[in-house]
Protein backbone atom coordinates (compact mmCIF):
# COMPACT_ATOMS: atom_id res chain seq x y z
CA UNK A 1 0.00 0.00 0.00
CA UNK A 2 1.05 3.14 -0.77
CA UNK A 3 1.69 5.48 2.19
CA UNK A 4 -0.01 9.09 1.52
CA UNK A 5 0.66 11.75 4.29
CA UNK A 6 -2.00 14.51 4.09
CA UNK A 7 -1.77 17.79 5.68
CA UNK A 8 -4.63 20.19 5.45
CA UNK A 9 -7.94 21.10 6.44
CA UNK A 10 -11.43 19.88 8.21
CA UNK A 11 -14.63 21.53 8.74
CA UNK A 12 -17.93 20.36 9.36
CA UNK A 13 -19.56 20.80 5.92
CA UNK A 14 -23.68 22.95 5.95
CA UNK A 15 -24.85 22.82 2.41
CA UNK A 16 -27.98 24.24 1.49
CA UNK A 17 -29.25 23.35 -2.25
CA UNK A 18 -31.18 25.58 -4.05
CA UNK A 19 -32.43 26.21 -7.93
CA UNK A 20 -29.84 29.01 -8.47
CA UNK A 21 -27.15 30.00 -6.25
CA UNK A 22 -28.35 33.67 -4.56
CA UNK A 23 -27.36 37.20 -5.66
CA UNK A 24 -26.08 39.78 -3.55
CA UNK A 25 -28.59 40.69 -1.11
CA UNK A 26 -30.77 38.12 -2.10
CA UNK A 27 -32.69 35.57 0.62
CA UNK A 28 -33.62 32.56 -0.95
CA UNK A 29 -35.48 29.33 0.09
CA UNK A 30 -33.58 26.29 -0.25
CA UNK A 31 -35.16 22.90 -1.23
CA UNK A 32 -33.14 20.29 1.28
CA UNK A 33 -30.38 20.90 3.62
CA UNK A 34 -26.71 18.34 4.49
CA UNK A 35 -24.67 18.45 7.23
CA UNK A 36 -21.49 16.29 7.45
CA UNK A 37 -18.01 15.91 7.42
CA UNK A 38 -16.02 17.95 4.95
CA UNK A 39 -12.70 19.95 4.40
CA UNK A 40 -10.34 19.64 1.25
CA UNK A 41 -7.31 18.28 3.56
CA UNK A 42 -10.04 15.84 5.45
CA UNK A 43 -11.77 14.87 1.69
CA UNK A 44 -8.84 13.38 0.17
CA UNK A 45 -7.08 11.65 2.99
CA UNK A 46 -10.58 9.71 2.88
CA UNK A 47 -10.84 9.84 -0.78
CA UNK A 48 -7.67 8.52 -0.82
CA UNK A 49 -7.81 5.71 1.93
CA UNK A 50 -10.92 4.53 0.16
CA UNK A 51 -8.73 4.10 -3.31
CA UNK A 52 -6.73 1.72 -1.58
CA UNK A 53 -3.78 4.07 0.15
CA UNK A 54 -2.10 3.83 3.74
CA UNK A 55 -3.08 7.62 5.01
CA UNK A 56 -2.20 9.70 7.64
CA UNK A 57 -3.95 12.73 8.16
CA UNK A 58 -2.41 15.80 9.86
CA UNK A 59 -4.41 18.98 10.93
CA UNK A 60 -6.68 20.34 13.82
CA UNK A 61 -10.04 20.48 15.36
CA UNK A 62 -11.65 21.88 18.36
CA UNK A 63 -12.50 19.75 21.27
CA UNK A 64 -16.32 20.07 20.35
CA UNK A 65 -18.75 18.15 19.55
CA UNK A 66 -17.70 18.67 15.14
CA UNK A 67 -14.23 17.50 16.26
CA UNK A 68 -15.98 14.60 17.41
CA UNK A 69 -17.74 13.80 13.99
CA UNK A 70 -14.55 14.40 12.25
CA UNK A 71 -12.61 11.63 14.26
CA UNK A 72 -15.41 9.07 13.69
CA UNK A 73 -15.37 9.89 9.82
CA UNK A 74 -11.89 9.42 9.68
CA UNK A 75 -11.20 6.43 11.39
CA UNK A 76 -14.80 4.91 10.04
CA UNK A 77 -12.94 5.67 6.63
CA UNK A 78 -8.84 4.00 8.25
CA UNK A 79 -7.43 7.36 8.31
CA UNK A 80 -4.78 7.05 10.86
CA UNK A 81 -5.64 10.16 13.10
CA UNK A 82 -2.80 9.27 15.65
CA UNK A 83 -1.30 13.19 15.00
CA UNK A 84 -4.48 15.46 14.78
CA UNK A 85 -4.24 18.04 16.97
CA UNK A 86 -7.70 18.31 18.89
CA UNK A 87 -7.34 21.97 20.36
CA UNK A 88 -9.58 23.57 23.21
CA UNK A 89 -9.06 26.83 22.37
CA UNK A 90 -10.77 26.70 19.41
CA UNK A 91 -13.42 25.69 17.64
CA UNK A 92 -13.63 22.99 14.82
CA UNK A 93 -13.55 25.19 11.32
CA UNK A 94 -17.21 25.02 9.31
CA UNK A 95 -18.13 25.72 5.81
CA UNK A 96 -21.27 27.02 4.54
CA UNK A 97 -22.30 25.80 1.05
CA UNK A 98 -24.82 26.74 -1.54
CA UNK A 99 -25.72 24.30 -4.11
CA UNK A 100 -27.81 25.09 -7.41
CA UNK A 101 -29.54 22.39 -9.69
CA UNK A 102 -26.71 22.69 -11.98
CA UNK A 103 -24.27 21.23 -9.59
CA UNK A 104 -22.49 24.40 -9.28
CA UNK A 105 -21.36 25.97 -5.55
CA UNK A 106 -20.35 28.59 -3.38
CA UNK A 107 -18.42 27.93 -0.31
CA UNK A 108 -17.55 30.11 2.82
CA UNK A 109 -15.17 28.87 5.22
CA UNK A 110 -14.46 29.95 9.13
CA UNK A 111 -11.01 28.14 9.27
CA UNK A 112 -10.75 27.67 13.40
CA UNK A 113 -8.98 25.43 14.15
CA UNK A 114 -7.08 24.59 11.11
CA UNK A 115 -5.10 27.41 11.73
CA UNK A 116 -3.64 26.82 15.32
CA UNK A 117 -0.87 24.55 13.92
CA UNK A 118 2.39 25.58 14.53
CA UNK A 119 6.13 24.34 13.96
CA UNK A 120 5.99 22.45 16.70
CA UNK A 121 3.31 20.50 15.93
CA UNK A 122 5.18 19.78 12.73
CA UNK A 123 8.10 18.53 13.76
CA UNK A 124 5.98 15.71 16.02
CA UNK A 125 5.17 14.28 12.55
CA UNK A 126 8.94 14.90 10.79
CA UNK A 127 9.09 11.20 10.85
CA UNK A 128 5.81 9.90 9.94
CA UNK A 129 6.43 12.66 6.56
CA UNK A 130 9.51 11.29 5.85
CA UNK A 131 8.83 7.67 5.36
CA UNK A 132 5.60 8.79 3.03
CA UNK A 133 5.40 8.36 -0.84
CA UNK A 134 3.20 10.99 -1.48
CA UNK A 135 3.27 14.08 0.71
CA UNK A 136 0.00 16.51 -0.09
CA UNK A 137 -1.52 19.86 1.21
CA UNK A 138 -4.29 22.67 0.53
CA UNK A 139 -3.89 26.00 2.09
CA UNK A 140 -6.59 25.25 4.11
CA UNK A 141 -3.74 25.61 6.74
CA UNK A 142 -1.35 28.41 7.12
CA UNK A 143 0.97 28.27 4.31
CA UNK A 144 4.14 28.59 6.76
CA UNK A 145 3.15 25.00 7.91
CA UNK A 146 2.19 24.01 4.33
CA UNK A 147 6.10 25.28 3.61
CA UNK A 148 7.64 23.28 6.52
CA UNK A 149 6.44 20.16 5.91
CA UNK A 150 7.28 20.41 2.11
CA UNK A 151 10.74 21.12 2.50
CA UNK A 152 10.98 18.00 5.07
CA UNK A 153 9.30 16.09 2.58
CA UNK A 154 11.46 16.78 -0.26
CA UNK A 155 14.59 16.38 2.00
CA UNK A 156 14.02 12.15 2.31
CA UNK A 157 12.84 12.41 -1.80
CA UNK A 158 8.75 12.47 -1.19
CA UNK A 159 6.98 13.56 -4.15
CA UNK A 160 4.42 16.92 -3.02
CA UNK A 161 1.35 17.58 -4.09
CA UNK A 162 0.26 21.28 -3.37
CA UNK A 163 -3.70 21.97 -4.13
CA UNK A 164 -4.01 25.67 -3.91
CA UNK A 165 -7.20 25.76 -2.60
CA UNK A 166 -8.33 28.43 -0.78
CA UNK A 167 -6.20 30.20 -3.56
CA UNK A 168 -3.87 32.99 -2.69
CA UNK A 169 -0.41 33.95 -4.24
CA UNK A 170 2.54 31.33 -3.45
CA UNK A 171 6.09 32.17 -2.16
CA UNK A 172 8.65 31.50 -4.28
CA UNK A 173 10.16 28.92 -1.29
CA UNK A 174 6.72 27.23 -1.83
CA UNK A 175 6.28 26.73 -5.05
CA UNK A 176 9.90 25.51 -5.37
CA UNK A 177 9.17 22.47 -2.74
CA UNK A 178 5.73 21.37 -4.42
CA UNK A 179 6.64 18.59 -7.47
CA UNK A 180 2.70 19.15 -8.60
CA UNK A 181 0.76 22.08 -8.47
CA UNK A 182 -3.12 20.91 -8.89
CA UNK A 183 -5.43 24.53 -9.22
CA UNK A 184 -8.61 24.76 -10.78
CA UNK A 185 -9.21 27.03 -13.54
CA UNK A 186 -10.73 30.24 -11.00
CA UNK A 187 -7.42 29.42 -8.35
CA UNK A 188 -5.16 28.76 -11.11
CA UNK A 189 -6.41 32.81 -12.33
CA UNK A 190 -5.56 34.22 -8.95
CA UNK A 191 -2.05 32.05 -8.79
CA UNK A 192 -1.47 34.20 -11.99
CA UNK A 193 0.61 37.62 -11.95
CA UNK A 194 -1.91 40.51 -10.94
CA UNK A 195 -4.19 38.20 -10.15
CA UNK A 196 -5.70 38.66 -13.76
CA UNK A 197 -6.69 35.86 -16.47
CA UNK A 198 -4.20 35.73 -19.17
CA UNK A 199 -4.88 35.28 -22.80
CA UNK A 200 -2.56 32.22 -22.92
CA UNK A 201 -3.37 31.00 -19.72
CA UNK A 202 -0.83 27.87 -20.43
CA UNK A 203 2.09 29.89 -20.95
CA UNK A 204 1.27 32.20 -17.99
CA UNK A 205 0.95 29.02 -15.84
CA UNK A 206 4.71 27.87 -16.74
CA UNK A 207 5.04 31.30 -14.39
CA UNK A 208 4.66 29.22 -11.93
CA UNK A 209 6.97 26.81 -12.70
CA UNK A 210 10.33 27.52 -10.59
CA UNK A 211 11.67 23.87 -11.25
CA UNK A 212 12.22 22.14 -14.89
CA UNK A 213 10.75 19.11 -13.19
CA UNK A 214 7.61 20.43 -12.25
CA UNK A 215 4.05 19.85 -13.24
CA UNK A 216 0.66 21.79 -13.46
CA UNK A 217 -2.42 19.82 -13.27
CA UNK A 218 -5.35 22.10 -13.88
CA UNK A 219 -8.70 21.06 -13.35
CA UNK A 220 -10.99 21.96 -15.44
CA UNK A 221 -14.70 20.70 -14.69
CA UNK A 222 -16.60 18.92 -17.40
CA UNK A 223 -13.78 19.92 -19.63
CA UNK A 224 -11.01 17.51 -17.47
CA UNK A 225 -8.13 17.83 -16.78
CA UNK A 226 -4.76 19.08 -17.99
CA UNK A 227 -1.10 19.16 -17.66
CA UNK A 228 1.33 21.81 -17.85
CA UNK A 229 5.29 21.35 -17.98
CA UNK A 230 7.99 24.29 -19.39
CA UNK A 231 7.93 22.55 -22.81
CA UNK A 232 4.35 20.46 -23.45
CA UNK A 233 0.90 20.45 -22.75
CA UNK A 234 -1.93 18.41 -23.03
CA UNK A 235 -5.83 17.95 -22.01
CA UNK A 236 -7.31 14.68 -20.74
CA UNK A 237 -10.98 14.45 -21.61
CA UNK A 238 -13.27 13.74 -18.38
CA UNK A 239 -16.59 11.27 -18.53
CA UNK A 240 -20.02 12.42 -19.22
CA UNK A 241 -21.98 12.30 -16.29
CA UNK A 242 -25.20 13.29 -14.68
CA UNK A 243 -24.04 15.54 -12.11
CA UNK A 244 -25.75 16.25 -8.74
CA UNK A 245 -23.17 17.35 -6.45
CA UNK A 246 -19.91 19.05 -7.95
CA UNK A 247 -18.76 19.89 -3.71
CA UNK A 248 -15.67 17.53 -3.21
CA UNK A 249 -15.00 16.74 -6.54
CA UNK A 250 -11.50 18.53 -6.40
CA UNK A 251 -10.74 16.62 -3.42
CA UNK A 252 -11.90 12.86 -5.03
CA UNK A 253 -9.43 14.01 -8.01
CA UNK A 254 -6.38 15.17 -5.90
CA UNK A 255 -6.84 12.01 -3.93
CA UNK A 256 -6.87 9.44 -6.98
CA UNK A 257 -4.03 11.60 -8.60
CA UNK A 258 -1.94 11.00 -5.51
CA UNK A 259 -2.75 7.19 -5.06
CA UNK A 260 -2.05 6.73 -8.93
CA UNK A 261 1.15 8.74 -8.75
CA UNK A 262 2.23 6.62 -5.65
CA UNK A 263 1.44 3.77 -7.56
CA UNK A 264 3.87 4.92 -10.39
CA UNK A 265 1.34 5.63 -13.53
CA UNK A 266 2.28 7.36 -16.10
CA UNK A 267 0.77 11.10 -15.97
CA UNK A 268 -1.94 10.91 -18.20
CA UNK A 269 -2.91 7.29 -17.26
CA UNK A 270 -2.78 9.31 -13.41
CA UNK A 271 -4.95 12.17 -14.83
CA UNK A 272 -7.48 9.25 -16.05
CA UNK A 273 -7.97 7.62 -13.22
CA UNK A 274 -8.12 10.96 -11.20
CA UNK A 275 -11.07 11.95 -13.76
CA UNK A 276 -12.44 9.03 -13.15
CA UNK A 277 -12.38 9.18 -9.44
CA UNK A 278 -14.01 12.67 -9.52
CA UNK A 279 -16.67 11.86 -12.20
CA UNK A 280 -18.11 9.09 -9.61
CA UNK A 281 -17.80 11.63 -6.56
CA UNK A 282 -20.53 14.03 -8.10
CA UNK A 283 -23.35 11.67 -9.21
CA UNK A 284 -23.67 11.50 -5.55
CA UNK A 285 -24.87 14.80 -2.53
CA UNK A 286 -21.84 15.23 0.40
CA UNK A 287 -18.10 15.46 0.34
CA UNK A 288 -17.30 12.35 1.81
CA UNK A 289 -20.16 10.38 0.71
CA UNK A 290 -19.16 11.23 -2.66
CA UNK A 291 -15.80 9.62 -2.31
CA UNK A 292 -16.11 6.32 -4.27
CA UNK A 293 -14.09 3.28 -3.52
CA UNK A 294 -10.96 1.85 -5.40
CA UNK A 295 -13.33 -0.91 -7.17
CA UNK A 296 -15.52 1.47 -8.00
CA UNK A 297 -13.40 3.11 -10.11
CA UNK A 298 -11.53 0.35 -11.71
CA UNK A 299 -15.25 -0.54 -12.89
CA UNK A 300 -15.96 2.33 -13.88
CA UNK A 301 -12.89 2.44 -16.66
CA UNK A 302 -13.50 -0.38 -17.28
CA UNK A 303 -16.69 0.05 -18.79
Amino acid sequence: MAKIFVLGDFNIDLVLYLDRLPKAGETLNANRFFEGPGGKGSNQAIAAARLGADVTFFGAIGKDHYGAAAIRAWQDNNVNTDYVQQQSDYQTAMALINVDTHGNNTITVHQGANLSLTTDHVQTVAAIISDADIVMSTLGVDATIVQEVFEIAKAANCTTILNPAPATPLSPALLNSADYITPNETELDILLPDNKPAADTIQAARGLLVRDDQIIVETRGADGARWITQDDSKQIATFDVEVVDTVGAGDAFNAALAVALSERKQLNDAIRFANAAAALSVQKIGAVDGMPMRDDVLKFLAQ
